[in-house]
């Protein structure tokens, strides 16, 4: 695949030709196997498998050259005078409208990613015995360059406090807005890349199982998998260099007498069961159950690539540490950032700088279990019903605590663990945090296409619990120790009822391959409805305040209070707010509110797609078909959740579609009608 970024996103500016231009992506990929049969009842196989991705993508501004640096004369934005014409562009302004500049913080970005796999296998088939074993290798590849924890270009925050009264009401946006009116930056922040971003990783894995049929009604799935995962290192051969917390200083892994992997060891005890059984009763009644453990094989390039590990990528966040003040006038720009020398193997961690450090000792992969328990009947019709109960649960997931965060509510920055350190940001410290927990009830019903009918269904009551909604590099909302608890909760994607339903359905007047009997027969012939409907709840959402009174710094979230029932009053945008606000309330005192993350839900929906096919046959094997498909056939709407935040000018109104996107005149979730010809020989 070679595919350039297209011009509705404007990546290619007003001359795609110019150098620097836009952005590419470029996908090989190669794969490779054999089968080598030794006897009628054993056989090997062995598969392998090349992927590399290239990618290299400017910002959308890339063209206009250093924006902030030459036309704004803001010192410190773009390349600081480097010379380095990747932090072309627009720094970013967060006014309290919308934020004004090159908000894309992820680019630009230049990656070379690469994938090898290696999997050999084993079968024997010995009397009622289906056995196999094998050996699987993976080896994963990156160089990234991608200084995106703060924008590259540059960043300013202004602080709505600046302007706002000490003990007054709490802070908005538009003292936000009056702070940058008045160019008092609270936040000025900047990424640089101090040196190439890589990571070499391997992953190995053995395995043996079962496939047992003791007699015709049962049938039983016996595996054991082992795996190890050595600690991935960066292209030099260096591991992940740490922080010593004793003293603030970055270990460089493998340089000055440190050891090369940090202090870090793979776990040897990755033993991971797989069992099944099917027991059928009758020709009618089947009865299956399973269990499952499966390691978590995420590359950890994806966690500690470095994008805020300092060295290797430097993010810096400048501020006063008086909640009520601003840092620096905006003339004052960014402080230049320079990386350290590391030759010594210890580099004294900057005091402004990001940090996201491993943990030696709590780094083992965590795993998920899953089991089931299902009971299948087949009913008249030629339908069957099936009826289960879905289990899961996640143990040490990989997430990122604060161990910088003020553990005594309403402390500061001056209550924070490392203040005497003169350090006043987060200091990541990832390991095994998260745990999650799922468990549904599911009902199917399922007809094969017989009689010119087929149709799918399915209904699931379910319960999701997890600790963070972060899709990408999991971190905590609530890091003081003493409020941890906070983030046990529904996980976002959680929706307690969904139903889904499908079919298809070939109207009886068919003709006989093409012949038909009369002008109706060719006009009532060979036709087909389709259809997709869908019925969920809605998902949950958190009400939060402004943290300005609680004065409790480092990713601990304020909650609002609820004073009332929560009440659901159905306005959608202009109309009004979804649900009663008078229930809630900003906490004026140094705690955090009753309520808690992800305890209320949004709206639900329902959606029908619909299509008509007509089919022509045409001698032979040749057919023509007629579409005409039609998504959300009745325009119904699919709102996202309300606004969440009780100091917010929208607190408890849906100002946008699920999915994202805002509201506008015209139907939310638009009906598209799509229509074709298929030929088919």
């Amino acid at each position: 695949m070679d595919a350039t970024v297209a011009d509705l996103t404007n990546y290619l500016g007003p001359d795609p030709n110019a150098p620097g231009a836009g952005g590419f992506t470029k996908v090989w990929q190669a794969t490779g196997g054999q089968t080598w049969t030794f006897s009628p009842t054993m056989l090997m196989d062995m598969t392998f498998g090349f992927g590399r991705q290239k990618q290299h993508v400017y910002g959308p501004d890339f063209q206009i050259g250093n924006f902030g640096l030459d036309v704004l004369h803001i010192p410190g934005t773009n390349d600081q005078g480097t010379g380095d014409s990747r932090y072309a562009g627009q720094p970013q302004f967060n006014t309290g409208f919308s934020a004004v500049g090159n908000r894309d913080g992820w680019n630009p970005i230049f990656r070379d990613e690469r994938t090898y796999t290696l999997s050999t296998n084993l079968t024997k088939v010995r009397g009622r015995h289906d056995l196999r074993a094998g050996y699987i290798l993976n080896f994963f590849y990156l160089d990234h360059w991608q200084p995106e924890t703060d924008n590259p270009r540059g960043q300013f925050t202004f602080n709505g406090a600046t302007t706002a009264l000490r003990g007054g009401q709490t802070n908005n946006f538009f003292n936000q807005y009056a702070s940058f009116l008045l160019g008092l930056v609270g936040t000025s922040s900047k990424s640089v890349q101090n040196e190439l971003m890589t990571a070499r990783e391997w992953q190995h894995a053995l395995y043996a199982r079962d496939r047992w049929t003791p007699n015709d009604k049962l049938t039983l799935d016996l595996g054991l998998r082992w795996e190890y995962y050595p600690i991935m290192h960066r292209a030099d051969g260096r591991g992940v260099d740490r922080l010593d917390l004793s003293t603030l200083d970055v270990l460089i892994a493998g340089r000055g007498g440190n050891d090369q992997n940090s202090g870090m060891k793979a776990g040897l005890n990755n033993f991971a069961p797989r069992l099944g059984g099917i027991y059928r009763l009758n020709d009618k009644t089947v009865f299956r159950t399973g269990y499952g453990l499966t390691y978590n094989a995420t590359p950890w390039a994806r966690a500690v690539r470095g994008d805020n590990d300092y060295p290797v990528t430097i993010a810096s966040s400048f501020f006063n540490n008086e909640p009520f003040a601003f840092y620096a006038p905006l003339a004052q720009g960014i402080p230049r950032i320079v990386g350290p020398d590391q030759s010594t193997g210890r580099v004294p961690l900057d005091r402004s700088a990001a940090e996201y450090t491993p943990e030696p000792g709590n780094v083992d992969r965590g795993y998920v279990q899953t089991w089931n328990v299902a009971f299948e009947r087949r009913i008249p019709f030629d339908t069957s019903v099936d009826v289960a109960y879905v289990g899961a649960k996640g143990t040490g997931g990989y997430a990122a605590l604060d161990i910088n965060a003020t553990p005594i509510l309403g402390a500061g920055n001056a209550g924070r663990p490392f203040a005497s350190f003169n350090r006043f940001i987060a200091i990541n410290s990832w390991g095994q945090r998260l745990k999650t927990k799922y468990q549904s009830l599911q009902i199917s019903l399922n007809k094969p296409f017989t009689h010119g009918l087929l149709f799918k269904g399915a209904y699931t009551l379910s319960k999701a619990m997890n600790q963070t909604d972060n899709d990408g590099r999991a971190t905590l909302t609530w890091n003081a120790p003493s409020e941890l608890w906070r983030n046990w909760a529904p996980a976002g994607f959680d929706r307690r009822h969904n139903f889904q339903l499908g079919f298809a359905y070939a109207l009886p007047w068919q003709s006989n391959g093409g012949q038909y009997d009369g002008l109706v027969s060719a006009i009532t012939s060979d036709w087909q409805i389709n259809g997709v409907y869908a019925a969920f709840s809605g998902t949950p959402f958190t009400m939060t305040g402004s943290s300005t009174v609680l004065n409790t710094p480092g990713s601990n979230t304020q909650l609002a209070d609820q004073v009332g029932d929560f009440k659901v009053l159905g306005n959608i945008g202009a109309q009004g707010t979804w649900f009663d606000i008078s229930a809630f309330k900003q906490p004026t005192d140094i705690r955090f509110g009753n309520t808690g993350r992800n305890q209320f839900y949004g709206p639900g929906g329902q959606n029908f797609d619909f299509s008509l096919f007509r089919s022509f046959p045409i001698g032979g094997s040749r057919r023509l078909e007629a579409r005409m498909e039609v998504n959300n056939l009745f325009n119904w709407e699919v709102f996202g959740n309300p606004q969440g935040n009780v100091t917010n000018a929208t607190f408890g109104q849906i100002t946008g579609i699920a999915g994202g996107g805002a509201l506008t005149n015209s139907a939310y979730i638009e009906r598209s009608i799509r229509l074709g010809l298929r030929f088919t020989f």
